[in-house]
């Protein structure tokens, strides 16, 4: 039986949309299985307290790491520095190393505190509803106190991506 070519391109689109949507649910499904480990990076660089902003300062121009470097003592976590709170801190000074706000500041001035992480277990959708319902980018990954990673908001766009493969 000879369907009209509107109906063949009706029965297509319906056919195509079907498809995509079990693409999108395969996707969905995949995504929310994944654990914060499997998508973070782990073993992250960071800075000590004591470090100066030089070295913070350093550490961002190499640009091999996300925007957020995790402030570590005695194997803890006990703070973070975002790109931000580098060029508040930086007060107007020229990106020249010999500016004294990079020898007369340490990293644990300069860092936040109250540092919202998460789990290496916990689902990849609770990291990202973390972070959006405290509207930041990087989640330390901790056990205890211990740092085991980081995931940001682009290792969850580069996990997205990779299931769309």
């Amino acid at each position: 039986m000879d369907i009209p070519d509107s109906r063949q391109s009706e029965s297509r689109l319906i056919s195509d949309v079907t498809g995509a949507n079990a693409i999108h649910l395969r996707k969905t499904e995949h995504m929310a299985s994944l654990s914060v480990s499997m998508c973070m990076t782990a073993n992250p660089e960071v800075v000590r307290p004591s470090d100066s902003l030089l070295v913070v300062k350093r550490m961002f121009e190499q640009q091999r790491f996300h925007h957020h470097i995790p402030v570590v003592d005695g194997g803890e976590l006990v703070g973070i520095i975002s790109l931000y709170d580098f060029i508040i801190a930086m007060r107007g000074a020229s990106l020249d190393d010999t500016e004294p706000v990079y020898t007369n500041r340490t990293a644990g001035e300069i860092m936040s505190r109250d540092v919202i992480t998460c789990e290496p277990h916990t689902p990849l959708p609770d990291a990202v509803r973390i972070m959006l319902d405290h509207t930041i980018n990087a989640l330390p990954v901790v056990k205890g106190r211990t740092l085991e990673g980081i995931i940001t908001s682009r290792d969850v766009l580069r996990s997205w991506l990779d299931t769309a493969g």
